[in-house]
């Protein structure tokens, strides 16, 4: 994983803008982005940097500062002093990059695709990931947190171009199927069911958590459908002491688009893991283009990355024909099931399957083979074993 290249902007002597990291003698939006992906570390600052982007002086650069410089940007904002000092010719951010050696963990390549031993005449889908992959995977935020990303920097990795805002003034309480919930408690225990499992440190719990407040505030916490945000665990005794703590640091922390002055929570919709890439939500389920698809090799680091289905040739047969009668199928079941098209997300050989010949028919898009065959993942080959002869 490379991590984009490190900014050399600089100033000259006198005085610029505070906030105008760009230096081009106005606040924008870009000049937000810039705070943004300083204050996840994506850029290196300077003490000069630190100085122009620390708009709240509180002697760094946080999600804050840059929600403070994008208010500007939009004329929602005003900053007292407006202007920083400088002594001379000043870089604004070092050429080095300080997450660098964080990405070393990743592997070189993907597992290689395993060989199947499977029975004769049967059908065996070897399948990576688990969910519908879109947005924040949970296996690839741990993997993330456990050597030391920040929770702000894994929110916008997986929901590309956001930052994150705050809302102070949140309801106590959620309407969540029904019932009336403590707002903090129920994010908790949703947070608990989704990632406290394999979750051992906070910034993954942190990350689940903010995900998990933003879709109770774009629903304007009333969710009648459970499955829109997640289930909860039974009780919020349940949750860990670690748990309880991480949510409690970023309750009312949502996310939202860089640049949208109305602040309005995205869908941060999450899964357990993708493989090699997420998928575009317009790819999944022909929604908006949001969250677009990010490169996630983290999620191949588990167990439960491959997993397999087989199904006898005998088997296949019925769901083919109950899915559509009038498929004609050959006498050589090798011939029934052939993938057409994928998004080669993890190689050229292995992605999310896009379109998957049956017999005569086909079907499009990914998630289709749900219809045939249920696999906890879109991304799949197919193998088939021949039957003794």
């Amino acid at each position: 994983m490379i991590l984009p290249a490190a900014l050399s902007l600089y100033a000259f002597a006198g005085s610029v803008l505070l906030g105008d990291i760009t230096a081009d003698e106005a606040i924008t939006a870009e000049d937000a982005r810039l705070a943004l992906r300083t204050a996840v570390g994506l850029t290196n600052p300077t003490e000069t940097g630190i100085r122009v982007l620390d708009v709240d002086f509180d002697g760094e650069v946080t999600a804050a500062d840059a929600r403070l410089i994008l208010r500007a940007a939009v004329g929602l904002e005003a900053f007292e002093q407006e202007t920083v000092e400088i002594d001379g010719i000043e870089d604004y951010f070092y050429d080095d990059s300080v997450y660098d050696d964080l990405f070393s963990f990743l592997p070189s390549d993907f597992p290689e695709a395993p060989e199947v031993n499977a029975d004769p005449d049967t059908f065996t889908f070897v399948v990576y990931g688990y969910g519908h992959g879109v947005g924040l995977t949970q296996y690839g935020a741990v993997a993330m947190g456990n050597v030391g990303f920040p929770y702000d920097y894994i929110l916008s990795y997986y929901y590309s171009g956001t930052t994150l805002a705050r809302d102070k003034d949140y309801p106590e309480t959620t309407m969540y199927a029904g019932s009336e919930v403590n707002t903090e408690e129920l994010v908790a225990r949703i947070t608990s069911m989704e990632i406290g499992g394999i979750a051992t440190e906070e910034n993954a719990l942190k990350a689940q958590a903010v995900a998990v407040f933003t879709l109770l505030k774009k629903y304007n916490f009333k969710v009648e459908n459970r499955s829109s945000v997640g289930i909860a665990s039974s009780s919020y005794d349940n949750c860990s002491e670690m748990l309880k703590n991480a949510v409690k640091d970023v309750m009312g922390e949502y996310v939202v688009m860089l640049g949208d002055p109305s602040l309005t929570p995205v869908l941060t919709v999450y899964s357990a893991s993708c493989a090699g890439s997420t998928v575009g939500a317009y790819d999944a389920w022909r929604g908006d283009n949001f969250p677009v698809s990010v490169a996630s090799p983290f999620d191949s680091y588990y167990s439960s990355f491959i997993t397999y289905v087989t199904r006898s040739s005998e088997e296949m047969k019925e769901r083919i024909l109950a899915w559509n009668p009038e498929t004609s199928l050959s006498d050589n079941p090798a011939d029934w099931l052939e993938i057409i098209s994928h998004n080669a997300s993890i190689d050229s050989e292995r992605g999310y399957v896009t379109e998957l010949r049956i017999g005569d028919k086909s079907l499009k898009g990914i998630g289709a083979i749900d219809k045939l065959v249920k696999l906890r993942s879109g991304c799949y080959t197919i193998i088939y074993t021949p039957g003794e002869n």
